[in-house]
């Protein structure tokens, strides 16, 4: 069954932004995806996690709706 997650950039834009990816897994394969969502340096812990606590309830709250959204999927293929 894929899975989905999230992570950040290595990479930061001109203006010091830094993309958050979705990553969805499938068979140990990985695809990243667009989320539209940057973060700053200051938003992120040193190891790299989100602190501001909007931008990680936004981000959770996508990767719950797609995780919903390849459940129905499969049981939708096997049922």
């Amino acid at each position: 069954m894929a899975t989905i997650g999230y992570e950040i950039s290595n990479y930061a834009k001109g203006n010091g932004s830094i993309s958050v990816r979705l990553r969805l897994t499938h068979n140990k394969k990985n695809k990243y995806f667009s989320s539209g969502i940057f973060v700053t340096r200051d938003d992120l812990t040193k190891c790299g996690k989100i602190r501001n606590k909007e931008i990680a309830s936004l981000i959770s709250e996508m990767v719950l709706d797609y995780t919903r959204r390849i459940a129905e999927c499969s049981r939708s293929l096997f049922p």
